[in-house]
């Protein structure tokens, strides 16, 4: 009877766990997981914020710890929405601690209601949840995948004041991968050379997802960061295809070239912390271009000659100018007589894009300052850096 008691056991173990095939992870499922949920501040707190106090805390977010019934590391991720939405393109105000608080300053909570087109100086129902991610856990020697936790919807009524409208942050690339003469140099002065901004496919405000189309050399490496001149945020090499931010306990690995190098088209989710390589058709060794302007009315002289990058001839750039509000906005013009702007579908161009090959539709600059413009000629890909918030 124990011995019968004991498979059953074992069954009923097993069962905790499901996989798809032998080249899947197994999923852990087990029943009794307890997602973390808000205990601070009050549901339903009313806030007034006003921008002679933009760097003072709003208040601190506290919560409970996710529990997934077997040890494993925690990851959380915290999201704000309005409160008719349905958090399908949030705001993300911390993108993962192992924490389990976070204090917020008025403006960053500001910055997110002007990103989610909140009327200034209205009071304005919002709603906030945190998405948990597993970061580790073992069965026996086999690797397991957790499912993705989130909490309830916590509500809370802001008044915001009319400020600048916050945009998708860059990230970018840096390591050996731009030798000889810009290896690993991570600094403001780099921004567009040693340090390459990735491209991206949207402007979703958080989501983390990021590309980037160039040569990489064999046997050569990298790392990822957000701020020039800081390595405190970076992601680095976790396992094949996945990622590592760094924390309090250490940093990820060298991310390597795929064997033999070549051509790649480089996509990376920060959120979910995963990378791949997906090769691509060996372009020209030249640019079908001889020369790239940028020009419009937001450009200080109307318009702004662009470089070609040393390390790869298909990556256009204008490592500072300065940007103002005016007129239509910009345009990339090459010397074929090709417009580059922003695709006419769409208001969402800005500070990431694909271009589209027409002569009226400017991209239009969201804030002042000076930048770094970067015009992929492969992908016809474009990317402003704000070098003034740094």
């Amino acid at each position: 009877m124990k011995y019968i008691n004991h498979i059953l056991a074992s069954i009923c173990l097993i069962g905790l766990f499901t996989a798809c095939n032998d080249e899947t992870e197994p999923v852990y499922t087990g029943a009794n997981i307890v997602s973390a949920q808000f205990t601070s501040p009050q549901s339903g707190k009313s806030y007034v914020l006003t921008p002679e106090h933009d760097q003072d805390a709003m208040d601190t977010f506290q919560w409970s710890v996710t529990d997934f019934g077997i040890p494993v590391g925690i990851r959380y991720v915290m999201q704000m929405d309005k409160s008719d939405g349905d958090f399908s393109k949030p705001y993300v105000l911390v993108n993962g601690t192992t924490a389990s608080q976070v204090t917020l300053t008025v403006k960053q909570v500001n910055d997110a209601m002007m990103a989610l087109k909140c009327l200034e100086e209205a009071p304005t129902s919002m709603k906030f949840r945190l998405v948990t991610q597993a970061m580790g856990g073992e069965s026996g020697t086999t690797a397991l995948s957790f499912p993705v936790q989130y909490s309830s919807d916590y509500p809370l009524t802001i008044t915001p004041y009319k400020g600048e409208i916050p945009v998708k942050s860059p990230l970018y690339i840096v390591g050996s991968v731009f030798e000889p003469g810009y290896s690993w140099t991570n600094s403001l002065d780099a921004v567009g050379t040693g340090l390459q901004p990735f491209y991206s496919d949207n402007n979703v405000l958080g989501d983390g997802k990021y590309t980037y189309t160039g040569y990489f050399p064999a046997a050569k490496e990298m790392k990822f960061v957000v701020n020039p001149g800081s390595w405190e945020v970076q992601y680095g090499l976790d396992s094949p295809g996945k990622l590592r931010a760094r924390d309090a306990s250490g940093e990820g690995g060298n991310i390597p070239v795929p064997d033999g190098g070549g051509w790649y088209r480089l996509d990376v989710d920060i959120v979910a912390l995963t990378y791949s390589f997906t090769k691509v058709v060996d372009p020209s060794a030249e640019s079908p271009y001889s020369s790239v302007i940028v020009k419009g009315d937001a450009v200080t002289g109307g318009e702004v000659a662009m470089t070609q990058f040393s390390e790869n001839p298909h990556i256009w750039l204008v490592q500072s100018t300065a940007l103002n509000l005016s007129g239509d906005g910009v345009i990339f013009e090459t010397n074929t007589g090709e417009y580059w702007g922003c695709p006419a579908d769409t208001d969402d161009s800005f500070p990431f894009g694909k271009g589209s090959n027409n002569d009226d539709i400017f991209i239009k600059p969201l804030n002042e300052g000076n930048y770094c413009i970067m015009f992929n000629d492969l992908t016809k890909q474009y990317t402003f850096v704000n070098l003034s918030k740094y």
